[in-house]
Parts: C-alpha cells; sequence; structure tokens
C-alpha cells in the first residue's frame, strides 16, 4: 500500500474514532450524594427551620432570593401544610439545563409527599455548588395528581 493512502486511512480511523469518543455523553453522577442532601435540607423546612434552608442552599439560590424573603415565602406557602405524615423518593433526572439557571450539573428530585393528609409532589433542583457539594437551587411543591 502506498504510503499518501496508508496515511489518508490513518486520518480517517482516527478522525471516526474521536468523533465516537466526543458523541458519548459522560455518565451522570450518582443520585445518592445529591439526594441525601436534599432530605437534610428540606428536613430544615420540615423542622420550620427557614432561614437555615436559605443558608443552606445554593449560592444562585441565596442570591436570588433575600433571607427574609425565604423565610416570608415559607412561612406563607410551607407552613400551612402542617407536619409531613410521609415523604417518598419518586424520580431523579441529571441534567444541565435547568430554565431561568445558568449551564450546570443538576439533579431535578421529585418526591411524593402527606402534609397533614394533603398529597404534594416535591420537586427540589439540587446543583453541584462552588464548594463541590450538592446544595438546593429550586424547591416546589405542587399538588399531587389524582390518582
Amino acid at each position: 500500500m502506498n504510503t499518501p493512502l496508508r496515511h489518508l486511512l490513518a486520518a480517517a480511523c482516527l478522525f471516526a474514532c474521536t468523533r465516537a469518543l466526543a458523541a458519548e455523553e459522560p455518565k451522570p453522577p450518582s443520585p445518592d450524594e445529591a439526594k441525601a442532601a436534599a432530605l437534610a435540607w428540606v428536613k430544615l423546612i420540615d423542622d420550620e427551620h427557614y432561614a437555615d434552608s436559605w443558608k443552606q442552599a445554593s449560592t444562585r439560590f441565596q442570591a436570588t432570593a433575600t433571607e427574609q424573603r425565604w423565610v416570608d415565602a415559607m412561612t406563607q406557602v410551607r407552613q400551612p401544610l402542617g407536619s409531613v405524615q410521609s415523604r417518598e423518593f419518586k424520580t431523579a433526572n441529571f441534567t444541565h439545563d435547568v430554565p431561568r439557571l445558568p449551564k450546570g450539573d443538576y439533579w431535578v428530585l421529585e418526591f411524593a409527599t402527606s402534609f397533614d393528609g394533603t398529597p404534594a409532589i416535591e420537586a427540589i433542583t439540587m446543583v453541584l455548588d462552588t464548594d463541590g457539594k450538592w446544595h438546593a437551587a429550586t424547591f416546589r411543591i405542587k399538588p399531587a395528581p389524582p390518582e
């Protein structure tokens, strides 16, 4: 085989292998650490330690809402729901894109939660923050769909 053809074939193989490796999406991290951090964080909210939950949230979360605004929101929205009767992990979705947040490493976690008999879905978005740990970036409570 002549040398130019051999170089062309080698370059084609190198190009194909490089493209295949670049196309592979890296495996997402395990959701276990994010889930444990989310449960510890939401426990602060369950215990009405709203200011502490703000302090343990992500830097972006803290930049979006003041501590007092967060405490007021939890007092108005979460407190009336009452005690947690049960909380069951439902889903974990890893993503780099969350609406209204910068690109990053996120786990969007959902829990089926019952508050004094009122069923709800809690969605907690956890971000791998600047300290290398998982912190809450968003928190939503919505009514559970009818069964």
